[in-house]
């Protein structure tokens, strides 16, 4: 299927076992932040009314529309967009390219690109680059959908239904890029443009590199050059492979420090600003932790859309260091991105209750619900366009 490869870390850090998400593929960044929520750095613990709580998830969209399902076919279309909007933005793409992707334009779009290629126009090499990297990647999924699908008769008739149509576009999309792939890609000819690029010291063309480098050695060389060339997603995969890794291969005298690397990333890419202020929290490197600098960086990446940190960090925190109803609160505005496709789960079925459990929880306090729903209206549409699913 058409998605996102995560990698997971696992980091001890001052005595805590951080899980630090990698999402290798990182969404694409906004040039400026948002503001910072309208509360307190830590306030106190609220009241809870479990009277008042919200008792299932229809009940939910009900009172907040904003946290309805979409419809299945807009639901693909924003998987598809977010599927590669957090690179081909990196590489200068424009939203049209986007829109041509989302819509399944994908043979007409490479033929395009080809000629751009063709002329030196280092976006529509870069570009062509990843679709052919994407093509590699291609690999039959039918068995795993046809059992996803068996196992979504678990779910409500419209629940199933949603989901049934959901895979169906999904394979459907699949099927138009391996078309694609047949007509139009060269490999070698691809790759002798990027190389070429790369030669020339294009830090995108770099990475690119990199994701099909045959050892270690050339992995870490690529990676290297790509960041020190200030290509955004190599710096932050290059901080977290140094973050999690003491092999000998990839720490070499004079490497630039990972928490540098990361703050440089952060500065485009909210997963990787959620992965500072998990460094910020737990001590990465030596540093000494700064709850303060934590709570605001993964504040900051949940406005953008990556609300992994923060909600790792109201499980994490001293009690009272934060209102439990803010963790609530982004669990919800998760839930809302979830619902309308910018944040697609492989594993469909358990995906879908998932976020059910979650709206239905009895967490969901009507302050929770309240500030959540604050958080949507100040944050929603801006986290949706960083994703690149948004309106």
């Amino acid at each position: 299927m058409n998605r996102r490869y995560i990698v997971a870390f696992a980091i001890v850090v001052a005595g805590l076992a951080a899980a630090f998400l990698l999402f290798s593929r990182s969404p694409s960044r906004s040039k400026a932040s948002a503001p910072a929520p309208a509360i307190a750095a830590y306030p106190g613990i609220s009241a809870v009314t479990p009277d008042r709580r919200l008792k299932s998830a229809t009940a939910a969209t009900k009172q907040y529309p904003w946290l309805a399902r979409a419809p299945a076919a807009i639901a693909h279309r924003h998987e598809q967009r977010t599927a590669f909007a957090w690179i081909l933005r990196q590489f200068g793409a424009s939203e049209a390219t986007l829109d041509r992707v989302a819509q399944g334009d994908l043979n007409t779009l490479m033929a395009d690109l080809k000629r751009q290629a063709s002329t030196g126009n280092a976006t529509a090499i870069n570009t062509l680059g990843w679709l052919a990297h994407r093509c590699r990647l291609l690999m039959p999924a039918e068995d795993y959908d046809a059992t996803q699908k068996m196992q979504a008769q678990t779910l409500s008739q419209d629940e199933a239904s949603w989901l049934t149509s959901l895979i169906d576009e999904d394979e459907a999309r699949e099927r138009a890029l391996a078309a694609a792939c047949a007509s139009q890609i060269s490999q070698d000819q691809t790759d002798a443009m990027i190389t070429a690029q790369a030669a020339r010291g294009d830090a995108a063309s770099l990475w690119l590199l990199s994701e099909s480098a045959g050892s270690v050695y050339e992995l870490r060389g690529l990676m290297r050059q790509a960041a020190a060339g200030g290509f955004p997603e190599a710096q932050y995969e290059l901080a977290m492979q140094l973050l999690a890794t003491q092999d000998p291969q990839w720490h070499l005298p004079g490497d630039p420090s990972p928490i540098d690397l990361l703050r440089e990333a952060a500065a485009q890419l909210p997963d990787a600003r959620a992965n500072l202020a998990l460094c910020e929290f737990g001590g990465c490197e030596g540093m000494t932790p700064d709850l303060t600098a934590a709570v605001q960086d993964a504040r900051t990446a949940a406005q953008l859309g990556q609300p992994a940190a923060i909600l790792r960090l109201s499980n994490a925190l001293p009690v009272g260091a934060l209102d439990p109803d803010e963790g609530a609160a982004w669990q919800l505005f998760a839930a809302a991105l979830e619902q309308q496709g910018c944040r697609v789960d492989n594993d469909y079925v358990n995906w879908l209750k998932g976020i059910d459990t979650t709206v239905a929880s009895p967490a969901m306090t009507p302050q929770a619900q309240a500030l959540a729903n604050q958080y949507w209206q100040a944050y929603g549409a801006a986290a949706q366009a960083q994703l690149g699913c948004g309106p």
